[in-house]
């Protein structure tokens, strides 16, 4: 089981101080695609979903008859996430890591470098207009290797038969600031991240 840095501050202090559910995108089988952003707003294929809280470190995700559990391992790693089904499928998701960095559990509290993940846009998504902010930021953090809180986006433009539009642009460090558009075609599917 791969293990994936949720940040290195949870990695230099107790797991009980972690405060909410981490970044991360998921594909599970039977056509699940979930998106979470640190601390609150969660998707399952582009829809909002529930967040139920047991304790600091399990959570569930719920959206109609799906569950994604979600747990963070006592090193402040992020578990494999689990799903079921009503109709009685389950198994375990596979996670889409953004940072390209594998938890380094020594006590100097440091990351390793691992082979970086290559990023696949999640093309004819639907997604609702509601959520088209939220979702862009997630894809474009894991896109460009940074974090959400480091993207902004503006508000959805609907341009008719065009789409949907979401511009913005991620504070990339040394690398800059990167300006990018998120498109929708006019039936809500994710199109494309564009420089």
């Amino acid at each position: 089981m791969k293990k994936f840095t949720v940040s290195l501050l949870t990695l230099c202090v107790s797991s009980s101080l972690y405060a909410g559910v981490p970044f991360f995108n998921a594909s599970c089988p039977t056509n699940i695609d979930v998106h979470a952003e640190k601390g609150g707003y969660v998707f399952i294929n582009g829809n909002t979903a529930e967040l139920k809280k047991y304790n600091e470190n399990a959570y569930d995700i719920n959206y109609k008859d799906i569950t994604v559990s979600i747990s963070i391992n006592p090193d402040g790693t992020l578990a494999d996430p689990m799903y079921s089904r009503a109709n009685g499928a389950n198994g375990v998701c596979q996670l889409k890591h953004y940072e390209g960095e594998e938890v380094d559990t020594g006590s100097n509290c440091k990351s390793k470098e691992m082979q970086s993940n290559t990023y696949h846009e999640p093309v004819g998504k639907v997604v609702e207009k509601e959520n088209m902010e939220a979702f862009c930021r997630g894809e474009v953090s894991a896109k460009y290797n940074t974090k959400p809180m480091y993207v902004k986006t503006g508000k959805v433009v609907h341009l008719g038969a065009l789409g949907y539009f979401v511009s913005g642009d991620a504070d990339l460090g040394n690398k800059g600031m990167k300006k990018f558009q998120c498109q929708f075609d006019g039936h809500k599917k994710f199109l494309l991240i564009k420089n």
